[in-house]
């Protein structure tokens, strides 16, 4: 009489509603089993087969019943039959809240019940437990496990061999029977590779994987990272650009490796931005940048990384703490600087006066975050990185405003020019401010350039770039030109740096929004088209230059070389740019020979057959056709890069960004009286603090290695990670990367896959509906079986309602009692 016709044991119906302590052992006695046995009763049958007490507990949230259940041994991991836990019942049901109260009560710990939130076996599409089992019987024991621990150590057995045999069905089916857990995993790793395993993490196993150039395996592996499946993505694809330059042999796998991993990546930080709210959002930027913890940074993940020290000489390969945001810059992928997430976060950083990118960005050494003032910046904040950059455009301005005044604004100085006279002084003030000016910013320069190492990726090094190197010597071209001013040739050189730091503020353009991409696609018209173009159209005009020059022009005796050359040149440049007014001859006259100007006089003959017929070859080869095939490159490669432009873009903004978080609040000229009076207080400061024995930089805990250690900020953002993990599915993480704005075809191409998807389903659905209408049309009196089950249900009513009446009667007796 305690059990219904659903398989349903009266004892579930009372972790529902009643005090499980106060029944277990009426219930137990009526049903003439043990309390422990009782508790354990699963459902024999019903779409709840499998589920215990414990589910139906969490599904109703009474906390009481919960913690006495868990206290009994009853599993909060434990599966029905259908894969469902008591997580599930509750999440479902919206209890997750008192399943959490109730867990922590009881003693455990929250990072474990976060990951029993969202477990690994639902990353992947895994085989049924036969599949599974006839996969698993097929694996041999696998040579590397200690033969003492082979029967025992099963699950470590498994993931062993599916590493070495670099099989993903085999981990698939190990994890589909639940032999692999994160202790699996430690003890698999310290097996294939305990060198390498200098902390146990969620990442020691991926590691190995990589050293052991495993790469099928890992896509798999990456999914199932509960709590650093982002980071875990960046430090592969970090360590993947080293596996492309050690194993050229297996360059097109480790490429599709490492675009699984950039779309695992993308779709995670994206997915997580879009359903956060601004609290969650500010913690996923916490995370990002390594600010969990205001006093020691974190978390930080290791990372191997080449290091270079002054004037980039090279050092040895450093393993050091990284926070995510500086994984992310190492691993090159600037398709993840297109996401919502690192978009708003740049933006956000942009604006933020206390923005703390730099100090995360630094490795963690004393002397170097010293050396570039990075303590004094954290005390005395500096302006934001938005106000920076504005500052030093209207400095590089005023520059270019100063060189105009110098090459057009003061006339050539004579010997008659008057030291005392207005003029004069004006000259010198304009020299002299130009002087600190440059004097100032080469002074930066130099600064930066022994100091690269406070920066260990290459990216954001724009000291030594090219068209920073140009305006340093337009600096100096410049001011000689000042020193020269009286001799056409000083003017030419002041115009030269002008030219120069002209060109260069076209960079600045770079980092704005509308005219960025639009630099980008400039730059790459020029070096992709433009120039090898040239290249062939230099041997086209200089082959017809020769041909003309032999075929109108005499060469006299003693004739320069140089001139003729330039005749080569000239005329087919004139031809191919329509200069025809200036492409005229007299007849060559053998008399006046003596002292003509090459390209003044041409043959007769050779003159008819260049106007006839030579001009118009030349004008159709050059003109109709090279110049129109320019123009169709031009516009197919525009059309070819316009979607990835701003994915260039969004990286160099980025860049940009970390670029200006570290300059000094206010430009040059300035800079001179700053850096002075910044030094002046830095050594006030430091005798201070030696006196007082003050210690700015206290030694970092390394909080994020020990889940006892974790901040409350930290484990809110597990738990909100774990939440949208559930909520979107990991498995899903491995869709393409699409961006609305910037790829049109591939927005496209999305659409018609999913249309495709729906299709296919709406397909099956069809056929399940067809199935079902061919089987009601060959079935007979199907009305009376639904009046029998209408009558079967009403029956299991009335019994569950004589249940409910039996445990009201026994709680009355409890209670007499």
């Amino acid at each position: 009489m305690l059990h219904s016709s659903s398989g349903t044991h009266a004892v579930h119906l009372a972790a529902t509603r009643y005090r499980l302590k106060d029944f277990v052992e009426p219930l137990a006695c009526l049903s003439g089993i043990e309390a422990s046995q009782l508790l354990s009763l699963t459902v024999s049958s019903g779409t709840h087969r499998g589920a215990s007490c414990l589910h139906f507990a969490c599904q109703a949230g009474h906390e009481g019943n919960i913690k006495f259940l868990i206290e009994k041994g009853l599993s909060l991991s434990s599966p029905t039959h259908d894969g469902l836990t008591p997580i599930d019942f509750a999440c479902n049901s919206g209890k997750d809240g008192a399943v959490e109260k109730a867990f922590l009560s009881s003693g455990g710990r929250k990072t474990n019940l976060l990951r029993l939130l969202d477990l690994p076996k639902r990353a992947l599409d895994l085989p049924d437990r036969e599949t599974a089992n006839r996969v698993l019987s097929s694996v041999s024991v696998s040579a590397s496990v200690p033969k003492q621990h082979q029967r025992a150590l099963s699950g470590v057995n498994l993931l062993v061999t599916s590493i070495e045999l670099d099989a993903p069905e085999i981990l698939r089916s190990a994890i589909s029977m639940g032999f692999i857990s994160l202790e699996t995993e430690y003890l698999a790793a310290s097996i294939l590779h305990p060198e390498n395993l200098t902390q146990a993490t969620e990442m020691s196993i991926i590691e190995t994987a990589l050293f052991l150039n495993k790469f099928k395996i890992i896509p798999d592996l990456v999914l199932t990272r509960q709590f650093e499946l982002i980071p875990t993505c960046l430090k592969v694809l970090t360590e993947l650009k080293r596996k492309l330059k050690e194993i050229p042999e297996q360059r097109e796998e480790i490429k599709e490796l490492r675009q699984k991993l950039k779309c695992i990546a993308f779709n995670a930080l994206d997915e997580m931005f879009r359903n956060a709210s601004a609290y969650e959002q500010q913690l996923l930027f916490d995370y990002i940048c390594g600010r969990m913890e205001p006093k020691s940074s974190g978390p930080q993940f290791t990372c191997v990384h080449p290091t270079s020290g002054m004037l980039d000489e090279t050092k040895k390969d450093a393993i050091e703490p990284c926070t995510t945001v500086r994984l992310l810059l190492e691993a090159d992928c600037d398709e993840l600087f297109v996401s919502e997430c690192m978009t708003k976060l740049a933006d956000t950083e942009w604006k933020n006066r206390h923005s703390s990118l730099t100090r995360d960005l630094l490795p963690n050494d004393e002397d170097v975050k010293s050396g570039v003032g990075i303590i004094w910046l954290e005390r005395y904040p500096a302006a934001s990185p938005r106000a920076k950059f504005y500052s030093y455009c209207a400095s590089d301005v005023l520059a270019l405003i100063l060189l105009s005044l110098f090459s057009i604004g003061i006339p050539i100085r004579n010997e008659a020019y008057s030291l005392s006279s207005n003029t004069y002084i004006y000259d010198q003030v304009l020299m002299y401010a130009f002087a600190v000016y440059g004097i100032s910013n080469h002074f930066k320069l130099a600064f930066r350039v022994i100091f690269r190492s406070s920066l260990p990726f290459s990216s954001t090094n724009r000291a030594l770039s090219w068209l920073e190197l140009a305006s340093a010597a337009s600096f100096f071209v410049g001011f000689l030109g000042v020193l020269l001013y009286k001799d056409y040739s000083g003017r030419m050189l002041t115009a030269a740096s002008f030219l120069i730091w002209g060109i260069r503020l076209i960079s600045l353009l770079t980092f704005f929004e509308k005219t960025g991409p639009m630099v980008m696609m400039l730059v790459q018209l020029l070096l992709l088209d433009l120039l090898p173009f040239l290249s062939i159209i230099l041997i086209v005009i200089y082959s017809f230059g020769i041909f003309f020059f032999h075929l109108l022009f005499p060469v006299p005796a003693g004739a320069n070389y140089w001139l003729s050359l330039v005749q080569v040149f000239t005329l087919p440049l004139k031809l191919m740019f329509t200069n025809f007014d200036e492409i005229k001859f007299n007849s060559v006259n053998s008399t006046n020979l003596t002292g003509y100007e090459i390209g003044s006089m041409a043959y007769d003959q050779g003159s008819d057959a260049f106007y006839n017929c030579f001009m118009f070859v030349f004008l159709l080869l050059v003109n109709i056709v090279m110049v129109n095939l320019l123009i169709a490159l031009f516009s197919l490669r525009v059309s070819k890069i316009a979607s990835k432009s701003k994915i260039v873009w969004r990286r160099m903004y980025f860049d940009m960004l970390v670029e200006c978080n570290r300059m000094c609040a206010v430009p040059s000229p300035i800079y001179v009286i700053y850096a002075t009076f910044v030094g002046l207080f830095y050594i006030y400061w430091s005798f201070r603090d030696a006196l007082q024995n003050v210690e700015h930089y206290s030694k970092s805990t390394n909080w994020w290695y020990s889940q006892t250690d974790y901040p409350k900020v930290y484990t809110q953002f597990l738990k909100f990670q774990a939440k949208q993990f559930r909520r979107f599915g990991r498995r899903y993480l491995t869709r393409g990367i699409v961006d609305a704005d910037s790829d049109p075809d591939g927005v496209q191409a999305r659409a018609d896959n999913n249309f495709a998807a729906v299709k296919r389903g709406i397909d099956s659905l069809g056929r399940t509906r067809s199935a079902a209408t061919s089987k009601r049309s060959d079935s007979t009196g199907i009305e009376a079986k639904l009046v029998n089950l209408k009558l079967q249900s009403k029956r299991r009513r009335k019994q569950i309602n004589d249940v409910e009446a039996k445990l009201d009667r026994l709680i009355q007796l409890v209670e007499r009692r």
